[in-house]
């Protein structure tokens, strides 16, 4: 499946979702196996289908959630992975899937984009540390979007596993996206190392805007001392900014 139509597949599946709340499903008898089988059912083209599915299952996480994760293992089919996946990440508590998690945190390593992208969303709501391992494998990967996911997974998790030291080698990746999700996470962490790094970040003259905030953001997380930047003036451009971030520097080195 393109990757395009894995992320509008998810987005309007999850946005649905609301929707269908106290809706029953269709199948009166076993109805925790039945909407599971409709969920992962190739022929279930209608998306209704899957919709009253996923509402009906996360209307019963208890029940739901050992039967779903049974599946999510036993189902090698990437379509039918996707939609479990999603529809773990529309239970309100994902809590009731914690006791089995590493059905979830083996995903992390399978072959499927859609279904390791999903892997790393799930475990950073999730907030496993038993991801961590597979997660800072995966900033090594050959995938932007997977790098960036997994960098902002790992500042989510937390910990004192998270790879610091990957991260600050992240913030000269040749993606933008990658290069931001790695200065966020250092944010999310707080760990002393990463302020040389972050201000090297600040004083590269073709640094875009986007990784540069994220770096002033993450420097103020690490030494609660602010920049004094107003969100309207990175709209302003670069001129805005550029004295207070090199008055900020010279007062913080």
């Amino acid at each position: 499946m393109p990757r395009l139509s894995i992320f509008l597949l998810a987005v309007f599946a999850l946005s649905a979702v609301p929707s269908f709340a106290g809706e029953a499903p269709a199948t009166p008898d076993n109805p925790i196996t039945k909407s599971i089988e409709v969920l992962v059912s190739a022929d279930a083209r209608y998306m209704p289908d899957r919709k009253n599915a996923m509402s009906a299952l996360a209307q019963n996480p208890e029940a739901a959630a050992g039967p779903m994760l049974n599946a999510l293992e036993k189902n090698s089919d990437a379509q039918a992975r996707l939609w479990l996946l999603l529809c773990i990440n529309s239970f309100e508590d994902m809590s009731v899937f914690r006791s089995d998690s590493g059905k979830i945190v083996a995903l992390l390593k399978d072959e499927n984009f859609g279904t390791k992208y999903w892997a790393i969303k799930t475990v950073a709501r999730m907030k496993l540390p038993s991801a961590m391992a597979p997660l800072a494998e995966l900033l090594n990967g050959n995938d932007y979007l997977l790098r960036a996911a997994a960098a902002t997974a790992v500042g989510v998790i937390g910990g004192p596993a998270a790879p610091v030291d990957k991260l600050i080698e992240l913030l000269g990746d040749e993606n933008m996206i990658v290069r931001s999700s790695a200065a966020e996470s250092l944010g999310e962490l707080k760990d002393a190392k990463a302020k040389k790094p972050l201000i090297a970040v600040l004083e590269k003259e073709d640094e875009s805007l986007v990784v540069k905030r994220c770096a002033v953001i993450a420097l103020e997380g690490i030494t609660s001392s602010s920049f004094g930047i107003e969100p309207q003036d990175w709209t302003a451009g670069s001129n805005a900014i550029e004295n207070d971030i090199k008055t900020w520097i010279a007062a913080n080195r």
